[in-house]
């Protein structure tokens, strides 16, 4: 079966991805914002919609970008396998990271002119590279 994903993205084996979950009744949708506990979300063919997560989802919280399984109660209940990720490291900590975006396939790094900073443009490239994205 092949999902219509228009205006969401690409994900060609979404179907597939969703089919091999334990639970076989979760409906795709694309991780719009985070809202305080509350993500936008947007399905294939139905207008975007503020829904909560289904108590504790396996992994880390869904970020904007994400692929989610939705359930009947219209709860995120999965989040999808990221490909590409845009990861920041937090401030005053050596270790610990903040995922800004997922599924990201290419970063548009834009500086002003006439005086461009190529250290910002390397640090951002630096950035898209380590989460696997490319940067253009």
């Amino acid at each position: 079966m092949k999902l219509d994903t228009v205006g969401l993205g690409r994900r060609d084996d979404l179907a597939a991805e969703l089919a091999a979950t334990e639970e076989h009744d979760l409906t795709p949708a694309r991780v719009l914002a985070q809202h305080r506990g509350l993500w936008l979300i947007a399905a294939p063919g139905a207008a975007s919609r503020l829904a909560p997560a289904r108590g504790r989802l396996r992994g880390e919280a869904p970020v904007t970008g994400d692929w989610v399984g939705v359930d009947r109660n219209g709860a995120i209940a999965r989040v999808l396998e990221r490909r590409g990720a845009l990861v920041r490291r937090v401030a005053d900590s050596a270790t610990d990271s903040q995922v800004l975006a997922a599924n990201v396939e290419v970063a548009l790094i834009a500086e002003p002119l006439p005086d461009p900073n190529p250290q910002r443009i390397e640090r951002l490239a630096a950035l898209a590279a380590a989460g696997g994205v490319r940067a253009v």
